[in-house]
């Protein structure tokens, strides 16, 4: 989360969010086993989908505590909504911070060059 707001302590969100492509992707295939209808398909899915419903209480934890960060999240991404003061800002950014965006880009390009 720290590349996308420039703020530190939304640890919190970014735990809510590690893990859930695991989660869908577990819940996807315990059900396409479920669905083979043969024996081991019926087994194996079925222990897969009970491992994962037995992790969702530890991660409904992380997403609750991650509220906070959800609108302090929230609060920094209003500015999308108002595109006059958006086009504002990154000017008055550009502006302002030019060196150290100009030295940010040059890292960039040599590091994926």
């Amino acid at each position: 989360m720290y590349g996308i707001t420039k703020k530190e302590n939304l640890d919190d969100l970014a735990t809510c969010f590690y893990g859930a492509d695991e989660f869908v992707f577990d819940l996807v295939k315990s059900f396409q086993m479920l669905t083979s209808r043969t024996l081991a398909g019926l087994i194996n899915g079925a222990t897969l989908l009970l491992e994962t419903v037995l992790y969702i209480p530890s991660d409904l934890i992380n997403c609750y505590k991650s509220v906070e960060d959800a609108k302090a999240l929230e609060q920094w991404a209003t500015i999308f909504i108002k595109p006059k003061e958006l086009t504002a800002t990154i000017e008055f950014n550009l502006k302002h911070h030019f060196p150290a965006i100009s030295l940010e880009l040059a890292k960039a390009k040599k590091l994926y060059a």
